[in-house]
């Protein structure tokens, strides 16, 4: 079983490459360097908590995608094509 960790650094290098981000980019969103995200995605260092919110902000995702990962019926065109808000909305009504 995968560590939080490796989890949260495969979801964000998979999230920021289907929002067609650079590593500086992302960074520049929330005030990190890009040194700081590879780092992250690489699994270098730990993701801090603090900055899971700011992430999932800055990718306009649910931070369940960071934590958990992508839900299954979910697709990378619809993350691409969809905000946070339309995403969480696709996985709540699939849990019903």
């Amino acid at each position: 079983m995968e560590n939080k960790n490796e989890l949260i650094r495969k979801n964000l290098h998979e999230l920021r490459k289907i929002r067609g981000l650079s590593q500086a980019q992302l960074g520049k969103k929330i005030g990190i360097t890009a040194s700081s995200i590879g780092n992250y995605e690489r699994g270098d260092r730990y993701v801090p908590g603090y900055l899971i919110h700011d992430l999932a902000t800055a990718l306009n995702v649910p931070d369940q995608f960071l934590l958990e990962g992508i839900p299954e019926n979910i697709s990378k065109s619809e993350i691409a094509s969809n905000g946070a808000g339309e995403l969480l909305l696709e996985v709540v009504s699939s849990d019903l």
